[in-house]
C-alpha cells in the first residue's frame, strides 16, 4: 500500500486518480469518490485590561471583515475569543467602551493563516479636559470657613458616567494645600447631560435651601491656595496628565512652587480676604454665551460676585451664589425658545419692552430712575411635559459691572406680579417672576440670579407661558440682558 498526502489544498471538491503500472507495461486506473476539501478557520483570542494590569469585565470586542461581522464581551477574567475565523481574510480587532481608550486602538491580521492574539490595554478615560468643569465655588461663608462648596458641570451635550481605568474608586476633588483628596465622585455616577453635580461641606453649608448636596467632604477646602478635578482618586496619579479642570489663586506659587501650577489653569483668581466670612460671595464662571466660559485661564473665566457689591472692602459684580445640583432645573435655551408676546410689533416696541420712567416706580428700592419689563413668551419644544422652569442671568450691567466704555446702565431684577395686556390677539396673560433667595437680595438680583415662574402646573409639549422681567433702573447708559432658560420634566 502507499500513502499520499496534499498540503495547502484551496477548499473546493476534487477527483483523486490512481493507476498501477504492471512489469509487462499495461496499465490498469481506479477512480475514487469526490474529496471535499474543508475550508480552513482560526482562533482569534485576547485578554483586555486596565493601565494596572486588573482585568476589564463587559467590554465589547468587535471583529470586522469590511464590514462589522461579529460581536462579543469580555468574561470577568477580561477574556475574549473569536473562534471558526475563516482562513485568508483580512480582519480588524477592535475593543470599545464609552469613556475608555485603548492602546493599541486595533488590531489588524491580513491573509489569516494560524490562530492570533490581540490583547487591549486602558490607556486612561477617554474624556477630554473640559467635560468636566469646577464652574461654581466659595470657600467660605456666613456660617464660616466650612459654609462652602464646589459645583460642577458637565461640559457635553451628552450623559457622562464617570469611570476611572487605575483600579481607583472614581474621580476626585482634590485641595492644593495638602494635595489631600477631599471627595470621591464614585464609579458609575451619572451627570446629565449640560447638568451639575454639587459637593458640599455638610457641617457649614447654608445654601441647602436652594441646592442640596450630591456630595459632600467634611475637611475643610483652605482659603486662596488651589482645587483640581482628577480623573482618578489614586493620590499618585494626582498629575497635570490626569486633571480635568483646575483653579488656584494668586499667592500659592510662593506658597507651593511648581505643584500650583497642577492647580490653577493660565492666570490665577486675585485672592480674596479671609475675614469675609460673613457674605455670601462665590466664583462663578462666565455664562455670556450661554454656557460656561473655559478658556483655559482662571482670570478670565471667572466672576466674583456678591449680593451686596462688595466682599470685605473691595467692589464686586453684583451678583449671588446660586449651586446647582444634579437635581436642578437644567438648560434648554434650544426646547424653551422665547417669541413677542405681541408679534406685531417690535422687540423693542410695547408690549414687548416698556420703560416707566418715573422714580421708584417698582414700589420699592432700586429703581430710583424707573423700571424696564421685558415680555416675552416661551414654547415648551422639549417633548415633555415641563414641570418647573426658572431663569437665570449670565449677563448683565449691574452694580460694578466691567465698564468697556461709554454711558452704562445699572439693572437690577426684580419681583413682578401677573399682568393681563391687550394684543392683536386678544387679553393675554402675562406671568410675574420671583427673584429666588436665599440668599437675601436687599440690592436686587444680579449676575447668576434665578427667576422662577409659577406655572400652576406642568406646562404641555407646544404649550406656551408669558413672562416678563422687570428690571428696577439705578442708572440709565447702554445695557445687556441675558437669561438661560433652565427646566425639569
Amino acid at each position: 500500500p502507499y500513502s499520499v498526502n496534499w498540503t495547502n489544498v484551496p477548499p473546493g471538491r476534487y477527483t483523486v486518480s490512481a493507476r498501477t503500472v504492471a512489469n509487462t507495461g499495461a496499465r490498469a486506473s481506479s477512480t475514487f469518490a469526490d474529496i471535499t476539501v474543508a475550508a480552513q478557520s482560526f482562533n482569534i483570542n485576547g485578554h483586555v485590561m486596565d493601565n494596572t494590569g486588573a482585568a476589564l469585565g463587559g467590554i465589547g470586542v468587535s471583529l470586522t471583515n469590511g464590514t462589522p461581522s461579529t460581536n462579543v464581551t469580555t468574561d470577568a477574567a477580561g477574556n475574549y475569543s473569536f473562534s471558526g475565523v475563516a482562513a485568508g481574510g483580512n480582519y480588524t480587532v477592535t475593543a470599545a467602551a464609552s469613556g475608555l481608550t485603548f492602546n493599541p486602538g486595533t488590531a489588524t491580521f491580513n491573509n489569516l493563516n494560524g490562530n492570533q492574539t490581540a490583547d487591549f490595554n486602558v490607556v486612561r478615560p477617554d474624556v477630554a479636559n473640559g467635560s468636566l468643569l469646577i464652574s461654581e465655588f466659595r470657600l467660605r461663608g456666613p456660617n464660616g470657613p466650612a459654609d462652602e462648596f464646589v459645583e460642577l458641570y458637565n461640559n457635553t451635550g451628552v450623559s457622562l458616567t464617570i469611570n476611572a481605568v487605575d483600579n481607583s474608586q472614581g474621580w476626585s476633588l482634590v485641595s492644593l494645600a495638602d494635595e489631600a483628596l477631599r471627595c470621591t465622585i464614585p464609579n458609575g455616577t451619572t451627570i446629565p447631560a449640560r447638568g451639575h453635580y454639587l459637593i458640599v461641606n455638610p457641617t457649614g453649608y447654608s445654601l441647602a435651601g436652594q441646592s442640596a448636596g450630591d456630595n459632600t467632604f467634611t475637611d475643610d477646602l483652605p482659603d486662596n491656595t488651589g482645587l483640581a478635578l482628577f480623573r482618578t482618586s489614586a493620590p499618585q496619579q494626582f498629575t497635570s496628565a490626569n486633571a480635568l479642570d483646575a483653579v488656584g489663586f494668586s499667592g500659592a506659587t510662593a506658597q507651593y512652587g511648581a505643584l500650583a501650577a497642577v492647580y490653577r489653569e493660565g492666570t490665577p483668581l486675585a485672592s480674596v480676604a479671609t475675614s469675609s466670612a460673613a457674605e455670601q460671595y462665590s466664583f462663578i464662571r462666565k455664562l455670556a454665551t450661554g454656557l460656561p466660559q473655559d478658556t483655559g485661564d482662571n482670570a478670565q473665566d471667572f466672576v466674583l460676585v456678591s449680593p451686596t457689591g462688595t466682599v470685605g472692602d473691595a467692589p464686586v459684580q453684583l451678583g449671588v451664589p446660586s449651586p446647582e445640583s444634579s437635581a436642578s432645573p437644567v438648560q434648554r435655551n434650544a426646547q424653551l425658545k422665547a417669541s413677542l408676546v405681541e408679534p406685531q410689533q417690535l422687540s423693542t416696541a410695547a408690549p414687548n419692552r416698556v420703560r416707566d420712567t418715573m422714580a421708584n416706580s417698582c414700589g420699592g428700592p432700586n429703581c430710583a430712575l424707573g423700571t424696564l419689563t421685558i415680555r416675552r413668551r416661551f414654547t415648551n419644544k422639549t417633548g415633555a411635559a415641563v414641570t418647573a422652569l426658572r431663569f437665570r442671568l449670565v449677563d448683565i450691567t449691574t452694580l460694578n459691572t466691567p465698564n468697556a466704555g461709554g454711558a452704562q446702565a445699572d439693572l437690577r431684577a426684580l419681583t413682578s406680579t401677573d399682568v393681563s395686556i391687550t394684543t392683536s390677539n386678544g387679553l393675554v396673560l402675562v406671568k410675574g417672576l420671583t427673584l429666588a433667595q436665599p440668599p437675601l437680595q436687599t440690592l436686587g438680583g444680579g449676575l447668576n440670579a434665578t427667576l422662577t415662574v409659577a406655572l400652576g402646573g406642568p406646562l404641555a409639549p407646544n404649550a406656551t407661558v408669558n413672562v416678563q422681567f422687570v428690571l428696577g433702573v439705578q442708572q440709565g447708559g447702554n445695557f445687556r440682558f441675558l437669561v438661560n432658560v433652565e427646566a425639569l420634566p
